[in-house]
């Protein structure tokens, strides 16, 4: 910030240029990390981590249902499958209740 190369940067360049500087997920794929998240656990650690990937990520509703649908634990999947869900809230609503 004291750099004399920073005088005259307009305050949207500084703080462009602090986050480029210091930002760790530079590498980071979040559709991979959707493609690659399974439910190994608690619906609800799924969800909440499928709702941070998602919310990193510009995809349709229908390849986003499909990655949810996909990822739960077999058994899960199937009852929530059989409902034909249209939207990922529907198929949330359909998994919590089993």
């Amino acid at each position: 910030m004291q750099n004399n190369n920073n005088k005259g940067n307009s305050w949207q360049q500084i703080i462009h240029d602090v986050g480029s500087r210091f930002d760790t997920g530079a590498f980071d794929d979040p559709i991979a990390e959707i493609a690659r998240l399974k439910q190994d656990g608690p619906l609800i650690d799924y969800l909440e981590n499928f709702d941070t990937l998602l919310a990193r990520v510009l995809i349709k509703e229908d390849l986003a249902l499909s990655f949810f649908l996909s990822r739960l634990n077999p058994e899960l999947e199937k009852l929530v499958r059989v409902h034909r869900p249209k939207t990922i809230q529907e198929a949330i609503r359909i998994a919590r209740l089993q």
